[in-house]
């Protein structure tokens, strides 16, 4: 069965790896950014741009979250 999966975290190490083995599977991917320039070619992913895009309309058509993002600078 085919999922729509949201992951967040996309561009770091486990995020990019879930992300390519659910394509590889044939799920559909929706990957949250902050910017679209950011994004490794991946098949059958819709991105969307979290400064400008609407969240709770993509969130409409998700079956699952990933939830990977991660804080990548030192917090003090």
């Amino acid at each position: 069965m085919t999922k729509n999966v949201l992951i967040t975290g996309y561009s770091g190490l486990l995020g990019g790896v879930i992300a390519q083995r659910l394509s590889e599977m044939g799920h559909s991917l929706v990957l949250p950014c902050r910017h679209k320039d950011n994004f490794k070619p991946i098949h059958s992913i819709t991105t969307f741009d979290l400064n400008t895009d609407h969240l709770e309309s993509i969130l409409d058509s998700v079956d699952t979250i990933i939830h990977c993002a991660g804080i990548n600078a030192k917090v003090s």
